[in-house]
């Protein structure tokens, strides 16, 4: 099936099966048989069978179906389609663009309500990096369990490089996040969207409240500040603080503390690569939080996975690929509740995902450039190529 006209597709398969039999019957003598197959619906011809042999064409037309399956309202098909199309393109604009508005129809993505205050100058622009979120100004972290993402173009803008955050691995569970570390008594998760409607105090404020149980332990990283070209201009040393979460069986989940604050969320209308449907920016003031150190691991996912069950079944190994340290993908918002749901349950505290503002203050580290490091981004700064 591999190699020179590989069989990547149902398609090519069924072709070669076709005239491979026949030629197999014609040497040894064997009757004439036509092997016949019908595949339904129609786009299940275009299914690849072999990722990596894949072709551009073969995504292409895969592209195409979920675009036709979207054109006719069947959102399930197109939403499945849009996720074989990132699981071979991670960074596919199209197919981002696709789930976006399949998700929004569903109701899958959910405004949160933030805190505001009177808007301020908008000369500040805000910083979004997919990398881990770090709590403090430009980090630069380790991380064994970053996706590499296939280069789109030479420079990514902001707003391209948070799509492939948001939906690339189609994990959604990039960083979960415990907004109160101090043990609760209801026997269901609070899942939650928006950052907790409370003031809060500047971002030199300590970390957030934890009961005695939790054994913060600081870790240092360095924090480099690139120009406009990507050289680097300053590096210096830095330290945050964070508690191990115990999952079973070794596994164990990093969570970073980030001090509440306020900033400008979204981006300045001069900023390069901003969109039309962008919001104008406004001062959000964000609590103190948890944050998941790293994208959740499978190993993370699979020990998850295999606590008790709270409102929806959840399958134990669901990415394509495989690493226990790799990022968990190919599982839907829901899941990735499911997955908090099943936290909070576990360990008595609240976990769930970040709210847009919360991801967006984390990322930005408190600085104000398209991303934490400055002006642009390069492979030595991100697992990105």
């Amino acid at each position: 099936m591999q190699g020179e006209g590989n069989c990547a597709t149902v398609e090519r398969l069924y072709k070669r099966l076709r005239y491979r039999v026949t030629e197999i019957n014609d040497y040894y003598g064997k009757p004439r048989q036509t092997p016949y197959a019908i595949a339904e619906p129609a786009s299940k011809y275009h299914l690849i069978l072999l990722p990596g042999q894949a072709t551009e064409q073969d995504i292409a037309t895969l592209r195409e179906d979920a675009l036709n399956a979207e054109v006719k309202r069947n959102y399930q098909l197109a939403e499945q389609l849009c996720i074989r199309v990132l699981a071979l393109s991670p960074a596919d604009p199209k197919a981002l663009e696709s789930l976006r508005r399949i998700w929004i129809i569903n109701g899958q993505i959910i405004q949160p309500e933030l805190v505001q205050t009177p808007q301020e100058s908008e000369t500040k622009s805000p910083i979004i990096t997919p990398s881990q979120p770090t709590p403090e100004p430009q980090t630069i972290t380790p991380s064994p369990t970053k996706l590499k993402f296939p280069v789109q173009q030479p420079i990514l803008t902001r707003r391209q490089l948070i799509q492939v955050a948001g939906f690339g691995s189609l994990g959604l569970v990039g960083a979960v996040i415990a907004n109160q570390v101090g043990k609760r008594n209801s026997s269901s998760p609070e899942d939650t969207t928006s950052p907790i409607e409370s003031p809060s105090p500047p971002i030199e404020s300590p970390s957030p409240l934890i009961d005695k149980e939790v054994n913060l332990q600081p870790f240092n990283f360095e924090v480099v500040t690139v120009d406009s070209q990507g050289r680097e201009i300053n590096r210096e040393p830095s330290q945050a603080n964070f508690f191990a979460q115990d999952l079973g069986n070794s596994v164990m989940l990093d969570m970073v503390a980030i001090p509440g604050g306020k900033f400008m969320i979204g981006s300045p209308d001069s900023e390069k690569g901003r969109e039309n449907d962008e919001g104008k920016q406004r001062e959000v003031t964000v609590p103190p939080f948890f944050m998941g150190k790293y994208s959740v691991t499978q190993a993370q996912w699979k020990a998850v996975a295999a606590l008790p069950k709270v409102n929806r079944d959840l399958k134990s190994d669901p990415s394509l690929f495989k690493g226990e340290n790799m990022p968990v993908e190919r599982v839907s918002w829901y899941d990735a509740v499911e997955f908090c749901a099943r936290l909070s349950k576990k360990t008595g505290r609240t976990y769930r995902l970040p709210s847009e503002a919360e991801w967006e203050y984390a990322c930005r580290a408190g600085t104000t450039t398209p991303f934490h490091f400055g002006e642009t981004i390069t492979c030595q700064l991100a697992n990105y190529k």
